[in-house]
């Protein structure tokens, strides 16, 4: 007899993370420290000002970068939830993490509004790469027939 509130044991199949979630949470986990150190550097100086002293780890970053930090991280953690959410995490990772790397590579001057520079365009290239394996790292309890799809 079963209740409502029973709880199933589970086997070892189960439940388990896939690869995406796993480094949906990573990098979601990195980037939310990444904008909260960031918030430290910049306070809340001009939102959208240049001003390469406000650097973390050989990167530059102002608040309006911060905050694109802080909201790729947040949904990263929340893309933990399932194999499908990771995988839309890795395809939106992809797109605005490119962006962001393309923005860094033709902006300058006033025109660099993220304050973003070489160092930046690296962390968000390699984001972006990391978006597209998120986004086609096999799921399911077979991992290496991820061609049948989600279980």
């Amino acid at each position: 007899m079963t209740t409502p509130f029973q709880i199933d044991r589970l086997t070892s199949h189960q439940d388990q993370p896939s690869s995406g979630q796993l480094t949906a949470a990573v990098v979601g986990s990195f980037y939310l420290v990444l904008g909260l150190f960031g918030f430290m550097v910049t306070g809340s100086s001009s939102f959208t000002g240049f001003d390469p002293q406000h650097n973390i780890a050989g990167m530059t970053v102002n608040p309006l970068q911060n905050v694109l930090h802080l909201l790729i991280g947040g949904v990263g953690i929340g893309a933990y939830v399932g194999p499908s959410v990771a995988r839309l995490y890795g395809v939106g990772l992809f797109v605005v993490c490119g962006a962001l790397c393309v923005i860094g590579l033709i902006a300058g001057g006033d025109a660099n509004f993220l304050n973003v520079d070489q160092g930046a365009n690296a962390v968000h290239g390699l984001t972006a790469v990391l978006g597209a394996l998120i986004a086609v790292l096999p799921v399911g309890r077979n991992r290496a027939d991820s061609a049948q799809g989600e279980r």
